[in-house]
């Protein structure tokens, strides 16, 4: 997947945490192969620097469109776990769904 993202402040990095429920790996696995595809068009579509709560939202955005494509997929009955960490230059954005939890330690 090849995105421009020149502009983003440095250093720029995603960080996916899957953890499939229910004996399955099925939706970890689904979700572990898209989000990316999901949210990386949409960080390259602006060329400007983006707020704190923008990146916030854009992950929301990001997770709830996942949740769509993944409840009409054949791994809809499985289930998992997720947590993001999204580094923009100096900023943090962590989002976590279910059963884990994100610590930000110095």
């Amino acid at each position: 997947l090849k995105q421009p993202l020149e502009f983003m402040d440095k250093p720029a990095s995603l960080f996916i945490l899957c953890d499939g429920l229910r004996n399955s790996p099925a939706a970890a696995d689904f979700c572990a192969r898209r989000l990316h595809a999901l949210l990386l068009p949409k960080l390259s579509a602006r060329a400007s620097e983006w707020e704190d709560f923008e990146l916030a939202d854009l992950l929301r955005d990001t997770v709830e469109a996942l949740d769509a494509n993944l409840l009409e997929s054949p791994a809809c009955f499985a289930g998992c776990n997720l947590a993001i960490g999204l580094v923009v230059g100096t900023k943090l954005v962590l989002c976590a769904l279910g059963g884990v939890r994100c610590i930000v330690c110095r």
